[in-house]
């Protein structure tokens, strides 16, 4: 049984996928956990997903920094709370 290659175009489209659900995730969870200081959920998937994006696997997949990306969120969420 041969493997099944992926193109490069599909590669892409998959990378792009989980970063942007990652990103989803954590900026749910962030707004969340704004509303709701205890909640255990949303605190557990910021973590999954900084762990994440703090990772050597991310810095594989991406050409991009990814505590820079953090810290973008970050920002981007402290400006619409203002």
């Amino acid at each position: 049984m041969q493997a099944v290659k992926i193109c490069d175009e599909g590669a892409k489209r998959l990378i792009v996928g989980i970063v942007k659900l990652a990103a989803a995730d954590w900026r749910r969870s962030y707004r969340k956990l704004k509303k709701e200081p205890y909640n255990y959920t949303a605190n557990c998937r910021i973590v999954d997903c900084e762990r994440f994006f703090c990772s050597a696997h991310f810095a594989r997949l991406t050409a991009t920094d990814g505590r820079e990306m953090l810290a973008r969120m970050m920002e981007e969420e402290h400006e619409k709370v203002q």
